[in-house]
């Protein structure tokens, strides 16, 4: 007996569609920059420093 899969379970707006786009917009322009795993770790490190404090 095979289980059917369920759409997503939860509602996402419009809204937060917009926000996603424009936060993969920003990250691709900085990416093209200083390249994308340069600036995820950039963004790692300043999260965890703040973490520290």
């Amino acid at each position: 007996m095979s289980q059917t899969k369920k759409g997503n379970r939860y509602q996402i707006s419009f809204k937060e569609n917009i926000q996603e786009i424009e936060l993969m917009n920003y990250m691709l322009k900085q990416a093209e920059i200083m390249g994308i795993s340069t600036y995820i770790k950039m963004l790692i490190k300043k999260d965890m420093e703040s973490k520290e404090k």
